[in-house]
Order: structure tokens, then sequence, then C-alpha cells
């Protein structure tokens, strides 16, 4: 098993906007999170009796669960009524900076492809590092657009779907380490 890079984010476009020109694209901004967080999004979604067995599995609540504490923010989601912007709010919940539910309620079609983006993104226990900050550079998912680097329009050019990958870390999303939320302020 490899340790898992929390802190850092990763750009997502949704499967139907990916055909698009790139500034018509919304581009979402998923964490990768720290353990307390994970589990969590795992309370939203299972009831486990006083044996460890499961009683309950509840997949809407762990969706909308891990699109609250696993969305960073957004670009280009913009009001069908007038074509504004549409702000990314955010309410504190424990130690946790995340979406608040008004902001979800704005892309309510969107959260089931998300949550489950964002809990494959941060899924631990497997042994090789697919899954530890999403796909590996030049993967079928990278290709297809769901990765992109960092600061670019994902489908601006061939490059940047055909290998190149990054994560950045956000100062003060769950955990960034101090040293970098420090040295990101500077």
């Amino acid at each position: 098993m490899l340790a898992t890079s929390t802190g850092k984010t990763l750009r997502f476009i949704l499967k139907e906007e990916r055909e698009k020109p790139p500034d018509e694209q919304t581009t979402f901004i998923l964490k990768i999170l720290p353990a307390r967080a994970r589990m969590l999004i795992m309370d939203h979604m299972v009831s486990v009796d006083a044996d460890a067995n499961v009683q309950t599995a509840k997949p809407g609540t762990g969706m909308l669960a891990a699109c609250q504490y696993g969305i960073g923010g957004w670009e280009n989601l913009r009001d069908p009524e007038d074509g504004h912007e549409v702000r990314c709010r955010t309410q504190r919940r424990g130690q946790y900076e995340v979406v608040a539910e008004a902001s979800l309620d704005r892309i309510a079609g969107a959260i089931l492809e998300l949550g489950a983006k964002i809990i494959e993104l941060n899924r631990i226990g497997d042994d090789d590092d697919e899954h530890q900050v999403g796909k590996a550079p030049g993967s079928d998912d990278e290709k297809k657009g769901n990765v992109t680097t960092p600061g670019k329009s994902p489908a601006s050019s061939t490059s940047e779907r055909d290998g190149q990958h990054s994560a950045t870390t956000t100062p003060g999303s769950p955990g960034a380490e101090p040293a970098q939320t420090a040295a990101a302020a500077q």
C-alpha cells in the first residue's frame, strides 16, 4: 500500500460537458481528503451494528456527503437565467470547510457523478498507486478529460489529455500540511 497524498486537488469535467468548447465547460475542483473526512463520508453511507455488520446502505446521502467534503470549488458554472457565474459557497462543519447545501442544490444533477469520482479518488487499501491521487499519467480516464492539469483548460490541447497530470495542494484544505499552507501564503 502507498501513502495517500492528502491536501491535493484535481480538476474534473463532467462527461456531458467534455464535448463542449473549453470556454463553455464547467470544471470542478475535487479534493484528496484526510482519513477523518473519508470516515465522515462513510458514516453517511452505511450504518453498522455492534458486530460490525453493515445494516443499511445509504448511497444517496453518501454521495451528497462526498460532494460536501470533496468539492473544493468550481469554475465556469453559469446560471441558466442570467448567464452569471455561480459561486461555490461554503460553510464550516467541525474542522472542515464544506460546500453549503444551497450550492449543492445548484449542481443537483451532477451529485451522483461527482460523488462517485470523489469516492474513487479517495479510495484506500489498494496495492497500486492508481487510486492515490486519481489516475496515473496517460491513463484512459485522463485521456478522456477526467483529470487535468490545474490552471489550464481541460480540453485546450491534445498534450494535456495525453499524459500530463498534476495535482496541487490547496492551502487550508483538509489534509494540507501547515508548512504547505504557510509556503503558499507567501
